[in-house]
């Protein structure tokens, strides 16, 4: 394991990455839109982001995780097409638990 590096999961195909300790980021977002012409709306945006490690862990240890989704259970569309047809709601309230061990 490298210290201040990313750490590729070695169970994935290489395109996830496994918490590698405490991580810092600073950056800033810019974004403008505005109407160039009539009917013509231009938008556009910025984003800079430095990232740096600041501790590092054994990538090895155990844990649990509980996440939870839409946790004031709001109705709201996912997609919206016309009006007779395509509009779906998104997922009612839910929650996930992850373990992780080795052995």
């Amino acid at each position: 394991m490298k210290a201040r590096t990313a750490q590729a999961n070695p169970s994935s195909d290489g395109y996830c990455y496994v918490n590698a300790g405490k991580v810092r980021a600073r950056g800033f977002e810019a974004e403008i839109s505005g109407e160039v012409i009539e009917r013509l709306q231009l938008p556009t945006g910025y984003t800079y982001t430095q990232t740096k490690t600041l501790d590092d862990i054994d990538a090895s240890l155990n844990g649990a995780a509980l996440n939870g989704n839409n946790l004031f259970d709001k109705r709201y569309y996912t997609t919206i097409g016309t009006e007779s047809f395509g509009n779906y709601y998104g997922d009612p309230r839910n929650f996930m638990v992850s373990v992780k061990a080795s052995f």
